[in-house]
């Protein structure tokens, strides 16, 4: 049976040199597009990899002390993570920070901002990771310390809406989480962490990780330079829209990541969580965007951190 309707049209001339040209500028600019990120990233790896040679031009190996008659090694820090440790800013990040509390101690700091758990894991970053433990050993140099932060850009960002359900009258925070979805990114966040347990065990046995929850961000829907927001629009798009219900909905989704650290500490060795959920108001003095602290804010988690590394370590005191 013939189909009824109206002919397609035909292609003309006119037609065909649009698409021609759409598909050639389509083609340069995801080129430009490939161009610029492989430029990127070949800034980024050139950075950490200068930040480690200024590192270990810095520390001298105990022999080399011992000969000059200088005073030993200082304590040693490694630092992997995202922009909670390297926030790009004038004031940094608890890094940065830390660094000035921390008189004793000599830190290599290769955390960069917008990282996720999965890329630090990764190949490339993994490897890096792998080698500068290995370079410590190497050289008489063990890390006595590996900070870590990683998990919160795998759980914010536009996937943030992922991990929630739409809203219902009378739901309370814990109703709006996925159970499902949510449990399935942190088991694989749960399986990062032990990697990377795996790796310090097989690189650096005796370094001890410090890792942390975060805390407890407002949905302000304040971005961070041309990123961003993230949580608000994310809590709106489920109709979460009453600004006590969206902090508590984000308390809860970091209550669960932290309750999946403090499980790990309890099964993996030399692993320890530095408790910093609960540490900053939600306020602007303390919060300088959605995910952010100010630099104050910062420095609070930093004393967090110098606290658990003095506990673990009383000769940094």
């Amino acid at each position: 049976m013939a189909t009824r309707g109206k002919p397609p049209k035909k292609k003309t001339a006119t037609t065909s040199k649009a698409s021609a040209t759409r598909a050639v500028y389509s083609a340069v600019a995801l080129r430009a597009l490939g161009k610029r990120r492989h430029d990127l990233q070949k800034g980024i790896e050139a950075d950490r990899k200068n930040r480690a040679d200024d590192y270990f031009k810095r520390i001298k190996p105990p022999s080399r002390t011992r000969a000059l008659g200088l005073p030993p090694p200082s304590f040693r820090i490694f630092a992997e993570g995202d922009s909670w440790f390297d926030y790009p800013s004038p004031g940094g990040g608890v890094v940065t920070h830390l660094g000035k509390l921390l008189k004793k101690a000599e830190i290599l700091n290769l955390a960069h901002a917008g990282d996720a758990l999965r890329q630090m894991l990764s190949p490339p970053q993994r490897g890096e990771i792998e080698e500068r433990l290995d370079q410590g050993q190497r050289r008489g140099m063990p890390f006595d310390a590996l900070l870590f932060s990683g998990g919160g850009n795998d759980i914010v960002g536009d996937q943030f809406s992922r991990w929630l359900l739409p809203f219902t009258p009378g739901a309370t925070a814990s109703d709006l989480i996925d159970t499902v979805s949510f449990g399935a990114m942190l088991t694989v966040l749960e399986r990062g962490y032990s990697d990377l347990s795996d790796i310090r065990k097989r690189h650096s046995e005796s370094t001890t990780i410090f890792v942390h929850g975060y805390d407890y961000a407002k949905p302000t829907g304040k971005g961070v330079c041309w990123f961003g927001p993230w949580l608000r629009p994310s809590l709106e798009a489920r109709g979460i829209v009453d600004p006590q219900l969206q902090f508590a909905v984000v308390k809860e989704i970091l209550v669960r990541f932290r309750a999946m650290l403090q499980n790990l500490v309890a099964s993996l060795p030399n692993f320890v969580y530095v408790e910093t959920q609960g540490l900053l108001p939600p306020t602007a003095t303390w919060w300088e965007n959605e995910i952010h602290p100010t630099p104050r804010g910062f420095e609070k988690i930093a004393v967090a951190f110098k606290d658990a590394l003095v506990t673990r370590f009383p000769q940094l005191a």
